[in-house]
């Protein structure tokens, strides 16, 4: 399923004029359940079905509906949608809506710790790409500050350069170092997440 179909209610598809008059709402109104639309996005039919003068039988669709919500609805399916961070629109019915978000609430949990990892490495990758021209700025700038050619004024520049350059670098491979400490401990909290949940994981 595409959880960007499913959830957010945006129109992935239209009805072609022969779709519109062969149309089983009944089993429209099932699939567009099964995937976790709204009943609202029936108004996506109407509006295409309208260019061929084609009206929706929203008994029938609401009937399919109804039925659809059911194969969506359950605890797994929920899980899944929020491993993936996917938002939850409210579709299951309230007698049924218990183990889905259920269900969905511990795949938070996973979207929330994996979600952070990625952001840790993605901060390491963007302080080490710093750190680097850092280095090499640092080596021009020390082989300027000893060249032969450089003024009074020049080299005490370059020093105070120096200086920050190496402050900075300092700076950079210790919040490297955090991440990283932080990135073990996130491993470690999604793998006991694995351990509590692991039923889950081998559906």
């Amino acid at each position: 399923m595409a959880a960007a179909c499913l959830l957010v209610g945006s129109g992935c598809a239209t009805m072609s004029a022969s779709e519109c008059q062969n149309a089983d709402w009944e089993t429209i109104g099932f699939e567009d359940g099964s995937k976790g639309r709204l009943p609202s996005h029936v108004g996506k039919h109407r509006k295409a079905c309208a260019k061929h003068n084609i009206i929706p039988n929203l008994g029938f669709y609401l009937k399919g509906h109804a039925q659809g919500v059911k194969i969506f609805c359950t605890e797994s399916n929920g899980f899944i949608i929020g491993k993936k961070g996917s938002s939850y629109n409210g579709v299951c019915p309230a007698e049924i809506s218990e183990r889905f978000i259920n269900g969905y609430h511990i795949g938070k949990q996973f979207y929330a710790v994996s979600h952070s990892i990625d952001q840790l490495k993605s901060s390491i990758q963007s302080d080490k790409k710093y750190l680097e021209e850092l280095q090499e700025r640092l080596k021009k700038n020390e082989a300027l500050l000893v060249h032969e050619n450089s003024s009074k004024d020049e080299r005490r520049c370059l020093l105070k350069t120096i200086k920050y350059d190496q402050k900075e670098m300092n700076r950079l491979e210790r919040k490297i170092r955090r991440s990283r400490r932080h990135i073990s401990d996130k491993n470690d909290e999604y793998e006991e997440l694995q351990l509590t949940y692991r039923l889950f994981l081998t559906d």
